[in-house]
């Protein structure tokens, strides 16, 4: 009787006694907790790297709401060892501050073109057609992130976007402007009715394509085939088609 009293006292669980369930709550408050605090640091450093406004607090409060919540509906239904379980609790808080702080990255800056819309006038800018790009940025990007426009040149076409310096000036309202853009060269100036499009795009400072920067890019007159593989995107407008217009 004494030895059987024994080997019970020495197990994990003991399903006739309360001992053992008190120890099964303190390991899922204590995997809760770890959870959501290796969840919302990975989630708001993750977010803060890439400069979000809300990087600390979304994270935070989503993932650590559902790191409780995994932890106490396992608790009530799942017959499962109390290590196993804190165990479990890490992982997936760990896989969630990361999945919401990557979610969190680009849905809170949109960034829009609203000037121009359908043509430019070339008239009196030669050989070079220049212009200048107005526009909106819905928050207010960090000090080490900038506007830049893009100019992709379709009828006659330039194989690329080409990347427009200086960077655009953004106001604390959140407009935005960007002057001056080129189309067309010396050796191939604009003409009226050439086509292009224009596309806003919001990178950090230095942002690279290949294994230069986009200034350097831009100065040797190269172009940028796929913009989502700029290193440092943060952001991207919609495309505006543009009408050259030259009197």
């Amino acid at each position: 009787m004494n030895n059987s009293a024994g080997k019970t006292a020495g197990k994990d669980v003991n399903p006739n006694g309360s001992p053992a369930k008190e120890r099964d709550w303190l390991w899922l408050v204590i995997a809760s907790a770890v959870g959501a605090i290796i969840a919302s640091v990975v989630g708001s450093v993750y977010a803060l790297i890439m400069h979000l406004p809300w990087g600390i607090s979304v994270p935070c409060a989503i993932v650590a709401a559902g790191a409780i919540a995994l932890g106490l509906y396992l608790r009530k239904h799942v017959g499962m060892l109390p290590r196993t379980l804190a165990v479990l609790l890490v992982i997936v808080a760990f896989v969630l501050g990361v999945v919401v702080g990557r979610w969190t990255v680009r849905p809170k800056v949109s960034l829009a073109i609203t000037a121009p819309r359908s043509a430019v006038d070339c008239t009196s800018s030669a050989p070079q057609c220049q212009f200048q790009v107005t526009g909106r940025v819905t928050s207010n990007p960090a000090s080490d992130l900038q506007i830049l426009i893009l100019v992709y040149p379709t009828n006659p076409s330039g194989h690329g976007w080409y990347a427009q310096f200086p960077p655009a000036t953004i106001e604390a309202s959140g407009d935005w402007s960007q002057a001056p853009s080129y189309i067309g060269g010396g050796t191939a100036p604009a003409r009226n009715g050439d086509s292009f499009n224009i596309e806003a795009i919001l990178v950090h400072a230095g942002a690279t394509y290949g294994n230069s920067t986009l200034e350097d890019i831009s100065k040797s007159g190269q172009s940028i085939t796929d913009v989502s593989q700029i290193a440092g995107l943060v952001a991207e407008s919609q495309v505006v088609p543009l009408t050259v217009i030259r009197g």
